[in-house]
């Protein structure tokens, strides 16, 4: 399902969605397709998706990004591809 300008809880829905699907499907096929901007927590050096309702200057009203990744290998996939775009400078 594309989602287009999303806001952090639509980035978080989307990737329950995916969660969802994943467990209904067995061997399912993901492709996670960002572009956007990103942040960097300058303290810790993690990076962040910034969705169109975060604050650059405040990295908690991001999506984490080794958390996505994180949530995308739990789930049981033939394959999971991430293209990402973004700038974490």
């Amino acid at each position: 399902m594309a989602q287009t300008k999303a806001t952090g809880n639509q980035i978080k829905a989307q990737v329950n969605w995916l969660q969802n699907i994943c467990e209904v499907f067995d061997g399912a096929q993901i492709i996670f397709y960002y572009a956007g901007h990103g942040v960097p927590d300058e303290s810790t050096k993690d990076a962040f998706l910034l969705p169109v309702d975060g604050n650059g200057s405040n990295t908690s009203t991001g999506y984490k990004l080794s958390s996505l990744y994180s949530r995308l290998s739990e789930n049981p996939t033939k394959s999971t591809i991430v293209l990402l775009d973004a700038c974490f400078s």
